[in-house]
């Protein structure tokens, strides 16, 4: 399994999006961050979590990605780049 799973993402092809919109009048286009905020808030929502958004994702996200480099004496400074609004 996990070498068909490693051929199958060598074959992928990255030149789309990963959320793409429904609306296709203009071609292919990415799902709006409205669009992606309202997914994601009621997919929490069903899963019995109320406060639910990127912003939080992306903070736990973060403070775990902090935790295990953090074990391996990775500084801080190192996972900075990932959380800046230039790279949101």
């Amino acid at each position: 399994m996990q070498k068909e799973h490693a051929k199958a993402i060598q074959e992928q092809d990255f030149d789309h999006y990963l959320f793409a919109s429904r609306k296709k009048n203009e071609g292919e286009r990415p799902l709006s961050r409205q669009q992606g905020c309202y997914i994601i808030s009621n997919a929490g929502k069903k899963a019995g979590l109320q406060h639910l958004g990127t912003h939080s994702m992306r903070k736990t996200f973060g403070y775990h990605l902090y935790k295990k480099w953090h074990r391996f004496g990775i500084n801080s400074a190192v996972v900075k780049p990932f959380f800046t609004k230039n790279n949101a």
